[in-house]
């Protein structure tokens, strides 16, 4: 049979990194933490949920509005003094 180097390499790699994962995998410490881990995370997408619920609150009623105008008003520019 005849390998290209490309194949050579690649199973050669595949081999080296099943054996590098079970070496790596034997010297975990386990120390139960990750109930507390979880916790914490969940919290943490708490919080940035409960900042995007008034975005996305805004978004909607500014949608409903302009879905019930015939023609979109993106606003008016006025200067300081208050002449447009």
């Amino acid at each position: 049979m005849k390998f290209k180097f490309t194949q050579i390499l690649s199973l050669s790699l595949i081999f080296s990194l099943g054996a590098v994962a079970q070496a790596l995998a034997a010297g975990e410490r386990y120390d139960n933490s990750s109930v507390f881990v979880w916790s914490f995370l969940s919290l943490c997408a708490l919080i940035a949920l409960a900042q995007l619920l008034p975005t996305v609150g805004k978004m909607i009623s500014r949608a409903s509005e302009m879905k019930g105008e015939k023609k979109v008003q993106l606003g008016t520019s006025t200067t300081r003094h208050g002449a447009a």
